[in-house]
């Protein structure tokens, strides 16, 4: 019989308070990085990538869209970054929505072993629901499906979730 909960061994989830640094972002394969749609535009330089992300996300000219922006840093991993922007006052059904398909975007984009979520000018509470958010997709998505096929799938490369 197989256990009920995800193997969260699966996924090593890690969390730091700080704004990534570069030698941290030469690490990652994905960044996402959630704001508010109304973030000021002095936020947006804090931001890795962030002049270039508020250009893009401007031109795309849809706020609700998933994702708002993507590019990729000048860095030697390449990293991958999108952007997804939501209400400072979403819900959680807003919160996993954005979350299910910036996660399943980045895997089929990128196939990371490493991606990282960056949360930034939100209150405290709602930046933490937005990561738990992130993290509870990544753990449905490296958790496979019971499945009664003979070859099954190969396990994803994705191993470890970073939260900014």
């Amino acid at each position: 019989m197989t256990d009920l909960l995800p193997d969260t061994r699966r996924l090593a989830i890690s969390r730091t308070a700080s704004l990534p640094t570069r030698k941290q972002l030469e690490k990652l394969d994905h960044l996402l990085i959630v704001v508010p749609e109304d973030l000021a535009t002095t936020a947006w330089k804090k931001l890795p990538a962030g002049s270039r992300l508020l250009r893009l996300q401007k031109r795309i000219g849809s706020k609700s869209a998933i994702p708002a922006a993507q590019t990729r840093l000048s860095n030697s991993a390449q990293t991958g970054i999108s952007l997804g922007m939501l209400p400072a006052d979403a819900t959680a059904f807003k919160r996993l929505d954005l979350a299910r398909h910036l996660v399943g975007d980045a895997l089929r984009q990128s196939n990371p072993a490493t991606l990282a979520v960056l949360v930034s000018g939100f209150k405290p509470d709602t930046g933490t629901a937005i990561a738990e958010a992130v993290a509870a997709t990544s753990l449905a998505t490296v958790s496979p499906l019971p499945s009664r096929k003979k070859k099954p799938k190969p396990a994803p490369r994705f191993r470890s979730l970073k939260i900014f």
